[in-house]
């Protein structure tokens, strides 16, 4: 299994590792921790040890890993464009964001649709 170092994306969802956890995010605690997900392309879930998860807007999100790696899984395992992946941890506070892809639209902007 591949593990990121510093970014990595899949899908509609880019993963960049970050200093810190900005202000104002919201922590949600219902596992799994679903990343994104769509009834066409399946969905994308965070697992491992102690790891929290944060939400900033319906775009933004972020990961708040333990001492052990996350491992991010796609409902579609068929492909190898959707193979389970790890995203490193340094320790204990280690923080990804997790960016979905959106498209602009008159009055702003919207997750992108095929």
């Amino acid at each position: 299994m591949k593990t990121a170092e510093k970014q990595v994306s899949q899908g509609d969802l880019y993963f960049t590792r970050v200093d810190a956890l900005p202000d104002g995010v919201t922590e949600v605690k219902t596992r799994p921790f679903v990343l994104a997900g769509n009834s066409q392309s399946g969905r994308h879930t965070a697992e491992g040890k102690d790891i929290k998860f944060y939400t900033q807007d319906q775009f933004t999100s972020y990961l708040v890993l333990g001492s052990e790696n996350a491992t991010i899984n796609h409902a579609q395992t068929t492909s190898r464009h959707h193979l389970p992946f790890q995203l490193a941890s340094s320790g204990s506070g280690t923080v990804w964001r997790v960016r979905k892809q959106r498209e602009s639209v008159p009055g702003g902007y919207r997750q992108v649709q095929d």
